[in-house]
């Protein structure tokens, strides 16, 4: 059993010290996949966030038929296209409800020549 194996089982035990070690070796290449994907700064660095928290609180869940890095890896592409697709449709939603909500208002030069 290799040391990364060796830190998600205590982190699914809930080793706080194991995940900061975790983090360590792999929060750069997390970083560097939502990047690579969002394009955005600030996204990518959400999406590093939710990719760590997935990874404290499934760590239980690796089984070990790929390396810990393909996991990890893994769940970073998966959370980064992820965002992407709620990205795209959060923008959809919002051009719809902008347009629903275009108010009614009746320009005062306007009234004016319908009268």
């Amino acid at each position: 059993m290799n040391i990364e194996t060796e830190l998600l089982k205590q982190i699914s035990r809930g080793d706080k010290i194991a995940f900061k070690e975790l983090y360590a070796l792999f929060s750069n290449k997390v970083y560097a996949t939502a990047l690579h994907y969002l394009q955005n700064i600030p996204d990518a660095e959400e999406v590093t966030q939710d990719v760590f928290l997935s990874i404290f609180n499934n760590a239980h869940t690796f089984k070990g038929n790929s390396s810990v890095s393909t996991w990890v890896y893994r769940i970073a592409v998966n959370a980064s296209l992820t965002y992407l697709k709620s990205r795209k449709k959060s923008s959809f939603l919002s051009f719809v409800e902008y347009k629903k909500e275009i108010p009614d208002f009746n320009h005062p030069g306007i009234i004016e020549e319908n009268i």
